[in-house]
């Protein structure tokens, strides 16, 4: 003789449960992922910004010390 087990509520609710539980931690590593993939962007556009601008300085000295140069020369 076989046994069957009727499904009762709280297994319907213990469910729904696992399935919420289950989309939330979805739900939670997919904004993880979003916010590393967004501070890698920034990082890298940071790193980018500090690279222009050195590159900036050193054409700015370069001009001053062409400027100094070249009043040097008018001078004589």
């Amino acid at each position: 003789m076989t046994y069957q087990r009727k499904k009762t509520v709280f297994a319907d609710r213990e469910k729904g449960n696992i399935k919420l539980s289950a989309a939330i931690i979805f739900g939670l590593l997919l904004l993880s992922v979003l916010y590393l993939a967004e501070i890698n962007g920034v990082v890298a556009k940071n790193f980018e910004l500090r690279v222009a601008q050195n590159s900036l300085k050193a054409k700015q000295d370069v001009n001053q010390q062409t400027t100094i140069s070249l009043m040097r020369v008018q001078s004589l």
